[in-house]
């Protein structure tokens, strides 16, 4: 999946102060060692990959990106935008993120679509293209992590901004979930705030993993480290045990209505701005 790139908080967290762009580097060296060609941007574990399987199929691959020129805000290691020109032929594609070390790790998985790929380093704040500079940009797992109202607004607003066309959110949702670094805003607050700057919800669709998260979230609380740190690797009977959970889990998953996880939200240019 995509990374959180876009995190200006001042909050404190368990290790510190949360900074970004060292944060995320960090996480980069973590995935690092686990060899080539492994795209999973945060934690490797079996609820993840499967996550990350149902998004490719269900979200990534039913973008149309032939032709266009594509932007991801936080392309992490370089995964969905390696999918991209494997799968789909782009006329180029561009990938902006906070983290040097990540962008260096993606250049890495990228190697051999040097004539398509261009990636460059964000400070966080402000996308370095210019007005309606792509056809397409697309997030993953970037904005909900911008707790700050106004900084995320901001984000959005330079989304809008560098986009001539179509702007594809894939972002968690709901409104159940909120703390100083995560909000899972409701599909409404990205509508309105894409309408700002002349772009139209166009459709909506919902993962659904209702059953498999909830599994994989109460027995990380039994059996993962407190002091485990995003990116590193997971004990195995915690491994064997999300293993056993997904058997029983994946099936019911397209049975249970979910509205609080990855929601892709798509929006066309509809008018010029409202607001600037």
């Amino acid at each position: 999946m995509g990374t959180s790139i876009f995190l200006q908080l001042t909050r404190k967290v368990r290790l510190g102060a949360y900074h970004p762009e060292s944060y995320w580097s960090r996480v980069a060296n973590e995935i690092k060692k686990r060899g080539p060609q492994n795209c999973l941007a945060g934690d490797d574990n079996p609820f993840f990959r499967y996550k990350r399987q149902k998004f490719l199929a269900r979200f990534l691959n039913t973008i149309e990106f032939d032709s266009k020129v594509v932007l991801e805000v936080g392309p992490g290691p370089g995964g969905n935008l390696l999918q991209i020109v494997r799968t789909s032929r782009p006329r180029r594609v561009i990938g902006i993120d906070i983290s040097s070390e990540m962008l260096d790790l993606a250049g890495k998985t990228l190697k051999g679509y040097e004539t398509v790929v261009e990636l460059h380093k964000s400070d966080g704040e402000h996308l370095p293209l210019a007005d309606a500079a792509v056809d397409l940009t697309f997030t993953v797992t970037v904005l909900h992590h911008n707790a700050d109202t106004h900084m995320f607004q901001g984000l959005v607003s330079e989304v809008c901004r560098v986009t001539r066309h179509t702007v594809v959110l894939m972002e968690d949702t709901g409104g159940c979930h909120c703390d100083a670094s995560f909000v899972a805003r409701p599909v409404e607050a990205y509508d309105a705030e894409c309408r700002r700057h002349g772009f139209k919800l166009r459709n909506c669709q919902y993962l659904g993993l209702r059953a498999s998260r909830r599994a994989h979230d109460r027995i990380r609380r039994l059996l993962d480290s407190p002091n485990h740190l995003e990116g590193e690797p997971l004990g195995l009977p915690l491994v064997v045990a999300l293993k056993l959970l997904l058997l029983f889990t994946r099936p019911l998953d397209d049975l249970i209505p979910d509205k609080n996880d990855l929601t892709k939200m798509v929006f066309v240019r509809d008018s010029a701005p409202l607001t600037r």
